[in-house]
């Protein structure tokens, strides 16, 4: 009783024992394979990462300018009656 080989390229060879070098070129082409992948799917990860920076650090800057916006009359005003604006100080 034979046994059947366990792993995909152990079965090519034992069907095909003359033709080894096609298994070597087959199992090169899967580490290829496997390796573009895998870099396809780091780098969409990476962009994905990046773009949830990007739209946090512009919400975050257009926080600080609507705030900025809204300071400044009050900044101006108390400026103009000599006290300053309630939570500023002047240090």
């Amino acid at each position: 009783m034979t046994h059947a080989p366990r792993t995909p390229l152990l079965r090519l060879v034992a069907e095909r024992p003359r033709a080894p070098l096609a298994v070597i070129r087959r199992a090169a082409e899967h580490v290829v394979e496997s390796s573009v992948l895998g870099s396809r799917r780091n780098a969409m990860l990476a962009a994905t990462a990046l773009a949830a920076a990007r739209a946090e650090r512009e919400d975050v800057e257009e926080f600080l300018r609507l705030r900025e916006q809204a300071v400044a009359p009050a900044v101006a005003s108390a400026g103009r009656a000599g006290a300053e604006p309630r939570g500023v100080s002047a240090r």
